[in-house]
């Protein structure tokens, strides 16, 4: 396909009524997010950009809800925000959903979304965080979110990868504090509310799973 508008870094990659979207990042550094948002159509082989972002994230996740919202959750490479922005596919506008409660703010982290479900695990504010919410989506009114913090991980992790499917949430362990690989795969079950971990790679191997990447289907 053909080249991006510009650089960017740090931003996710997520897909809406077969086109791809890429929401956050910045376009020369991780660390500096900037405002421009693109999509690509496939059948023309083409990228456009979208309405700016209000307030530019990078660390950041991006996931569908209802097959026309996305919400750019969390990031800030130094700021750690909390907050939720909705990228509307269908009118090209943003608002601001509920926030995370204060002091949950990370970057690179886990997440996902299934149902009126937001996952959100693990990532890095400075620390290597093991704490896991799950953020309930008013389905009258999508800017409207509950949060609840459930278990936490047994181990802190930055830059995991998140997936929710078939009624479970998968994290893929990333950096961990120790800086030693992670050899398991976290998974929760949301019929019986825990987590189990299950074999990710072999054993006596040290590299990390870092910077993984969620799946994406068009």
């Amino acid at each position: 396909g053909n080249t991006m508008p510009g650089p960017k870094a740090g931003g996710d990659l997520t897909a809406v009524k077969g086109k791809l979207y890429y929401i956050g990042g910045g376009s020369q550094s991780l660390s500096v997010a900037t405002q421009e948002q693109y999509v690509y159509n496939p059948s023309t082989g083409m990228w456009s950009t979208i309405a700016f972002i209000p307030i530019p994230v990078s660390g950041n996740v991006a996931e569908v809800y209802k097959d026309s919202l996305i919400y750019c959750i969390m990031g800030g490479w130094a700021s750690f925000e909390t907050l939720v922005q909705v990228y509307n596919t269908s009118t090209n506008n943003w608002s601001q959903a509920s926030p995370l409660p204060s002091g949950n703010g990370r970057r690179t982290f886990a997440g996902g979304i299934m149902g009126n479900k937001i996952f959100v695990c693990a990532g890095f504010d400075g620390s290597f965080r093991s704490d896991f919410w799950i953020g309930i989506i008013n389905t009258a009114n999508a800017l409207q979110i509950t949060w609840q913090q459930r278990t936490s991980l047994a181990i802190g992790t930055s830059r995991p990868g998140g997936t929710a499917i078939n009624g479970r949430f998968y994290v893929v362990m990333g950096e961990l504090p120790n800086g030693a690989g992670s050899d398991s795969i976290a998974v929760w079950d949301t019929a019986s509310s825990s987590w189990s971990y299950v074999d990710g790679k072999p054993t006596r191997t040290n590299n990390l799973y870092a910077s993984t990447s969620s799946s994406i289907v068009i």
